[in-house]
């Protein structure tokens, strides 16, 4: 679990502004971004969207994204 700093929601605000984002689904990105995840799992943002280092998967999506198909072989993304 991660918490949500100051620094994550003054980014979340940008990201909301400047890409369309509901507030808290850019709170989860901005704090996924400031955690150095790689890859977030999302049905409602968009699929494949890259923010800081952080892509946007839908695990519901017709064809697997590549960096979720790695994780569910085990391998880590470079």
């Amino acid at each position: 679990m991660l918490t949500a700093d100051e620094g994550a929601f003054d980014d979340a605000m940008h990201l909301a502004g400047s890409h369309g984002l509901q507030i808290w689904d850019a709170v989860i990105l901005a704090t996924a971004a400031g955690a150095g995840c790689a890859l977030l799992l999302s049905e409602d943002m968009q699929d494949g969207f890259v923010w800081r280092g952080v892509t946007i998967a839908n695990p519901f999506a017709a064809t697997v994204h590549p960096l979720l198909a790695d994780r569910l072989k085990g391998r880590r993304p470079l």
